[in-house]
């Protein structure tokens, strides 16, 4: 008899009277901690495989709680256990089929993803019956297959109703006042310098205005805002003498702002859009 057809056999005949688990028990702790455990990848000589995987498997503990079983499953793997598990069910368009499915997460779980389980024979027994609930609990279309996002979502769905269940609320945040309010906080869009006045200029992605770094110790120096609600910065320039920023905005608008107040001293619609910005042009 084979260890997935003992974990079906078990599984059916303790349905109904599932054992209590020790307080101090963990996931697959039969598999991991026991001696005369079956190791993932080890094997039982002779035929008594299927009679001493039985044997061992009134010790070993099983979760009858799916959510339970999950969530150890979980937090068994690490970010290259989880990318390797979502990588072996997204090479096969339709999924892994249950043996698949048992054998991944063996190795997932307990094994080396660098030299995965390739027998069903190598898994114990506790360990094969866990994995057949969590696919009968994954398998939500009744395929006999399961998928990347059959997975992922029901992971998802049983973290949520963990945290229904937990009656835990949304936490309390508290603002950290020591946050730099003038550090950016988008990817740069653009940034000029300009020697005239030793400073940087800074737009961030889809920002509706710009800053002004001293160039020497990058503290911010001015922002300057877009006067209307619908546009933003695009390219800005600084323009001696009278000491200008340029700005060209996505409404088609070119702007002047005075360097020491930051108020518009002057503005003015452009043909086009306004890409670049030069002391002596602005080019459309």
């Amino acid at each position: 008899m084979s260890a997935l057809e003992t974990a079906e056999q078990l599984s059916g005949e303790e349905q109904d009277k599932p054992s209590p688990l020790p307080p101090t028990a963990t996931f697959l702790t039969g598999v991991a901690l026991a001696e005369d455990a079956t190791p993932v990848g080890g094997s039982v000589s002779g035929g008594g495989r299927a009679s001493e995987a039985r044997a061992k498997q009134s010790d070993g503990p099983r979760y009858t709680d799916s959510r339970s079983l999950v969530t150890e499953t979980m937090s068994a793997m690490d970010l290259p256990r989880i990318s390797f598990l979502r990588r072996e069910i997204q090479k096969k368009a339709s999924g892994l089929d249950r043996v698949e499915f048992i054998m991944t997460m063996a190795t997932c779980v307990a094994g080396d993803i660098s030299n995965p389980v390739r027998c069903i024979d190598d898994i114990h027994v506790s360990m094969v019956a866990n994995f057949c609930e969590i696919f009968a609990q994954v398998d939500v279309n009744n395929d006999g297959t399961v998928d990347w996002e059959e997975l992922s979502s029901f992971m998802i769905d049983m973290g949520m109703k963990d945290w229904a269940k937990s009656g835990a609320g949304t936490p309390n945040y508290a603002y950290a006042g020591q946050v730099d309010s003038a550090r950016p906080t988008q990817a740069a869009d653009q940034i000029q310098y300009f020697p005239k006045n030793d400073t940087v200029a800074i737009i961030e992605e889809n920002a509706r205005f710009f800053r002004v770094y001293h160039a020497h110790s990058m503290h911010m120096k001015r922002q300057y805002d877009v006067q209307d609600a619908i546009s933003a910065a695009r390219s800005v320039c600084y323009c001696t003498p009278g000491g200008y920023y340029v700005l060209g905005t996505s409404a088609s608008r070119v702007c002047f702002y005075e360097e020491g107040t930051g108020s518009v001293w002057k503005d003015f619609e452009a043909p086009s859009i306004p890409v670049c910005a030069t002391a002596g042009s602005i080019s459309v």
